[in-house]
């Protein structure tokens, strides 16, 4: 399969990442600014966040989690 192109969400910078070496949940780094992106499959297609978002979504559900006990 051929490299697939992504948006980093820190930079904004395109990089190619090879869409067979990757899966859901796998953390990657930007070749441009070096942030930790964490790896998401959404319809067959990567997209990256930050790993910052990924931390901060779980934190807001741990913390709703506990609310509803």
């Amino acid at each position: 399969m051929k490299p697939f192109k992504v948006t980093c969400p820190e930079c904004e910078e395109y990089f190619l990442i090879d869409q067979n070496k990757y899966d859901e949940g796998d953390l990657t780094e930007c070749p441009e600014c070096g942030a930790t992106l964490f790896v998401e499959v959404k319809y067959g297609r990567i997209v990256l966040k930050s790993d910052n978002a990924k931390y901060y979504d779980e934190d807001i559900l741990c913390e709703f989690a506990e609310e509803e006990e």
